[in-house]
């Protein structure tokens, strides 16, 4: 039997070496093969947003940065345990955008912010999120099922 596997672009803390990239090794989750570093083949807007620090890609191409990420293929399994993660579609949106890996263009999946707030143009512009290299006060904060909704102030209503 043959296991259909989607390519996922990864630019947050779902990279290696970052707080959420358990859900990529958990193999109860799902397959996830790591394909390699790569790069947004058009500009984006990447933010550290809300009273968690997430990082955010912000549906403006041609805005922003080449971000730099990673490339994973992954099962249908682990695709859904992402989306799950993600709040697709209500949070983030999973969507196809074309990245560059050793050289060579295709299309990915990638999650990006829905219905942004303005504002958050305003702030610092990333080209590549790492949260190991950020002050204590500005690293990630996972949230419990208790914590508010951070999505009230990244997202318009």
């Amino acid at each position: 039997m043959t296991v259909q596997l989607e390519r996922v672009f990864v630019y947050g803390t779902l990279k290696r070496g970052q707080p959420n990239h358990f859900v990529l090794e958990n193999v109860t989750h799902g397959l996830a093969k790591f394909i390699g570093d790569a790069t947004t083949a058009l500009r984006y807007p990447l933010v550290v947003a809300s009273q968690y620090n997430i990082p955010f890609l912000l549906p403006f191409e041609g805005k922003g940065n080449f971000i730099s990420g990673e490339v994973y293929d992954v099962d249908e399994k682990m695709l859904k345990r992402l989306d799950e993660l993600e709040s697709h579609p209500d949070t983030y949106k999973r969507e196809k955008i074309s990245v560059i890996s050793n050289n060579n263009s295709f299309m990915s999946w990638c999650y990006i912010l829905q219905r942004p707030q303005p504002k958050l143009l305003n702030l610092k512009l990333l080209d590549n999120y790492n949260n190991n290299t950020r002050a204590e006060e500005d690293k990630y904060m996972r949230r419990t099922k208790d914590d508010s909704p951070y999505s009230i102030e990244v997202m318009e209503s």
